[in-house]
C-alpha cells in the first residue's frame, strides 16, 4: 500500500467517536492556530514578500483569499515554481485560502 492508500484506509477505519474528544479538538485548535501564526509571522519576511509577489502574478479569478496579504487569487493549482526555484505556490482545489510552500523550511 502506497502512503496516499494507507492515510485513505485509516481515515475510513477511524470511528466518528473519537474524532471529537477533548485531546482531538484541543490538539485540532492549537494546530489551526499555529498555522495561522506562522502564516501571518511568515508574510513579512524577505521569502514571504517574494511568495506573495508571486501569487500576485497569477491573476485569475479571485476566489482564494492569501492570508495575511489583502488579496486573493485564483484556486487553481499552480505548480510553477518561483523565481530562482525556491518555492511554489500550493492551492487545495476545494481551499478558500492560498497555502505558501517554501521547500527550504523546516
Amino acid at each position: 500500500m502506497n502512503i496516499t492508500q494507507q492515510l485513505a484506509y485509516f481515515i475510513h477505519k477511524t470511528e466518528y467517536k473519537y474524532l471529537f474528544t477533548k485531546k482531538v479538538t484541543n490538539l485540532a485548535k492549537n494546530a489551526i492556530l499555529d498555522t495561522i501564526g506562522v502564516t501571518l509571522a511568515g508574510v513579512n519576511t524577505p521569502v514571504g514578500n517574494i511568495m506573495l509577489n508571486y501569487a500576485k502574478t497569477l491573476g485569475g479569478t479571485q476566489q482564494a483569499s492569501v492570508l495575511g496579504s489583502g488579496f486573493k487569487t485564483s484556486r487553481k493549482e499552480n505548480d510553477n515554481p518561483c523565481k530562482g526555484g525556491r518555492g511554489r505556490v500550493k492551492l487545495n482545489k476545494a481551499a478558500k485560502a492560498v497555502v505558501i510552500v517554501d521547500p527550504h523550511s523546516p
